[in-house]
């Protein structure tokens, strides 16, 4: 069992493993939430599926994913009612160990700079801004 979150958090048996075709509704309705201007979330997800870089956390049932590839972390989701459990950093730290055994010498996201909450946990985890694009801001890790 591992504890997530902090003081008055819930406490979950939360793993992460490949997303595999039969998580897609879950992922495609969680990514179209997360990431709207993705126009077919289903057809985006399948092929991000199929290529081996989603990974899901789930409790009982699934509660969020990662989607990560050549030295990018694509993508972070948690369902609505399960964040500010530290779901999110378990996916980030769990996507830059990956990206790391990959031999990546650096790692780089895209947020939106409105997105508080994300800035922090990114900025927490080593990221620095590299680039403001308008509404979104670069982000680099390096070793």
């Amino acid at each position: 069992m591992c504890s997530i979150g902090g003081r008055d958090r819930a406490v979950y048996e939360a793993r992460i493993r490949p997303a595999e075709e039969d998580d897609l509704d879950f992922i495609a309705t969680l990514g179209g939430k997360a990431f709207p201007y993705i126009k077919q979330p289903r057809t985006f997800f399948l092929d991000r599926i199929r290529r081996g870089g989603v990974y899901v956390i789930e409790g009982e049932e699934p509660l969020g994913f990662v989607d990560v590839e050549d030295c990018k972390v694509m993508g972070i989701a948690v369902e609505e009612g399960h964040r500010g459990r530290g779901l999110g950093k378990k996916l980030l730290d769990f996507a830059i160990t990956i990206l790391s055994l990959q031999g990546c010498p650096k790692i780089t996201l895209l947020t939106l700079a409105s997105n508080e909450v994300a800035l922090k946990l990114y900025e927490g985890a080593g990221f620095v801004i590299k680039e403001r694009r308008g509404p979104v801001v670069v982000m680099v890790k390096t070793e």
